[in-house]
C-alpha cells in the first residue's frame, strides 16, 4: 500500500470459497506484463441507491489491456466499491499477473484489504471473503 492509502496489492487471484475447490488455473498468456495495475471504483446514487462498479486492468505504461462496468442495487456505496474489486479480480483472473497492484480512491476498503481496518459490517462480510 502506498502512502496514501490507496493501494494494495494483490497476487491477482480471488480466494476460493470455503468449503470449495478451487477452479482449475488456465495457463497465463505469454504476453502478459509481469505487473499490472488495476483500477477500480464503485458508487451509488442515494445510499442505498442504484449502484455501479467500474474496473479498468492496464500495464505499466497504462495502456488499457481490459475494462468492464457492470450496474447493479440497491446497494451501499461501500458494496459497490467492493463490488468494483470483485469485477476488476475477475478481469485480472483472465489474463493471471504475476503481479498485481490495485487503486481505489476509497480508503475504506483499501485500509480493510489491506487488515488495517476490520470488516465489521455484515453485508461486507461475503464481499471481503
Amino acid at each position: 500500500m502506498t502512502a496514501s492509502g490507496h493501494a494494495a496489492d494483490a497476487d491477482g487471484s480471488p480466494p476460493a470459497d470455503a468449503g470449495r475447490d478451487p477452479a482449475p488455473k488456465k495457463p497465463r498468456p505469454a504476453s502478459v506484463p509481469v505487473h499490472l495495475f488495476l483500477y477500480v471504483d464503485g458508487a451509488s446514487s442515494g445510499n442505498p441507491g442504484p449502484c455501479g462498479a467500474a474496473a479498468i486492468l492496464k500495464d505499466a505504461e497504462g495502456t488499457t489491456l481490459l475494462e468492464r462496468a457492470r450496474a447493479f442495487g440497491p446497494a451501499t456505496n461501500n458494496v459497490a466499491e467492493y463490488q468494483a474489486v470483485v469485477l476488476g479480480l475477475e478481469l485480472a483472473a483472465e489474463l493471471r499477473p504475476p503481479r498485481l497492484t490495485i487503486r481505489s480512491d476509497s480508503e475504506l476498503l483499501v485500509r480493510q484489504l489491506a487488515g488495517e481496518y476490520k470488516v465489521k459490517a455484515p453485508h461486507l462480510k461475503p464481499l471481503y471473503r
